[in-house]
């Protein structure tokens, strides 16, 4: 499940039983449900390392810290191997207050959960490589002890599924995502594509050489969350700072297309995918780099594609869709209608269709 869901609601869960046990736990007990405190900031971190910052995942953070501060007496006591005496008022008003962000925090979430897609639903396979180096000086797979500088997610069909050619002849595909969303979600779409054959590569690179805020929100788990709360704070401004980040992103699609070519083959043909943002950026490279790509697709001009420079974020993220005005869907025939036009686009495809369609009329 490629989603901090089930995560979120765990931690919130256990939020609930460490403020529920004010009207249960007995004095003269050992209080050891305070340990929840602490393991729900532990897991609320690493969920932002996992799946990067967004409003719930530091909201959630934010009330695990409260609740290992509120707790963090018992927490002495029960490391010292004392009994509960009593409860202040103090920390029942506080543990209240925790209890009611937390149970109407898990009421919002449960309402806005995201569809879970996973790629076998499409006989599709999913991999990760991590990469280490620089825009400069290249990239090279990280060791496991690493920092990865950039994350190259590879989906691609089944060994045993047919596709709509060879696989020799079928170009991949390469989606270059905006910086309102991250590879994450575009993942449906990229199973769809898997599906009828096609390996499609998406890349979220964090080098220390191209910053896009020149600040702490350059942070890799963090860039997203900033990104969209710029553009909500000045849709206009954030707008008008397209071709700002026309040479970052140029940046990006040199190394994806170097990392294609030397895990595929020199001559893979590439046909480029790409959102809002990347609009100026995949222009200027076309014109200079006329042989490399099979073909250019702006996602924007599709009109089933309705969240331009989010991904496919009413289905995956619904709560930011609803804060962005799109509105939440439950519904996968959005995103299967952008497939379907992809695909009609792809010139193996269309090519295949081609042919298809000379040998009905023979």
């Amino acid at each position: 499940m490629n989603s901090s869901f089930l995560g979120e609601v765990l931690i919130l869960v256990l939020l609930v039983i460490n403020s529920c046990r004010i009207f249960f736990l007995k004095y003269g007990k050992i209080d050891a449900l305070t340990v929840l405190a602490p393991v729900c900031v532990i897991l609320s971190v690493l969920q932002i390392i996992a799946w990067n910052a967004d409003f719930f995942s530091i909201l959630i953070f934010a009330v695990s810290a409260a609740a290992f501060f509120i707790n963090f007496r018992a927490l002495l006591r029960f490391a010292s191997g004392l009994y509960v005496d009593h409860y202040s008022i103090a920390f029942k008003t506080g543990a209240a207050l925790i209890l009611f962000v937390s149970a109407v925090s898990l009421g919002i979430l449960l309402y806005f959960r995201p569809v879970i897609v996973q790629p076998s639903d499409y006989k599709a396979v999913q991999s990760k490589v991590r990469l280490v180096g620089s825009f400069v000086g290249g990239f090279h797979t990280a060791s496991a002890f690493e920092s990865a500088d950039g994350i190259v997610t590879v989906c691609a069909p089944v060994p045993e599924q047919p596709s709509a050619g060879s696989g020799a002849e079928l170009p991949c595909v390469l989606i270059i995502p905006d910086k309102r969303a991250d590879t994450n979600f575009y993942l449906p779409y990229m199973y769809m594509l898997s599906k009828c054959g096609f390996t499609v590569y998406s890349g979220d690179f964090s080098a220390r050489d191209v910053k896009w805020f020149h600040s702490a929100a350059d942070v890799c788990f963090f860039r997203r969350f900033f990104s969209v709360c710029a553009y909500l704070k000045n849709p206009h401004q954030y707008e008008a700072e397209k071709e700002f980040y026309t040479f970052n992103i140029s940046k990006e699609i040199d190394a994806m297309v170097n990392f294609i070519r030397r895990n595929a083959s020199e001559n893979q043909k590439i046909f480029i995918v790409y959102d809002w943002m990347a609009d100026t950026a995949v222009s200027d490279y076309a014109k200079l780099h006329p042989d490399v790509a099979d073909g250019f697709l702006n996602l924007c001009d599709f009109e089933e594609y309705v969240t331009p420079g989010f991904g496919f974020v009413r289905q995956l993220e619904p709560f930011t869709a609803f804060r962005l005005g799109f509105g939440k869907s439950n519904d996968l025939k959005e995103i299967q209608l952008v497939a379907d036009r992809t695909l009609s686009l792809l010139p193996q495809k269309k090519n295949s269709q081609a042919e298809e369609q000379s040998n009905d009329a023979e």
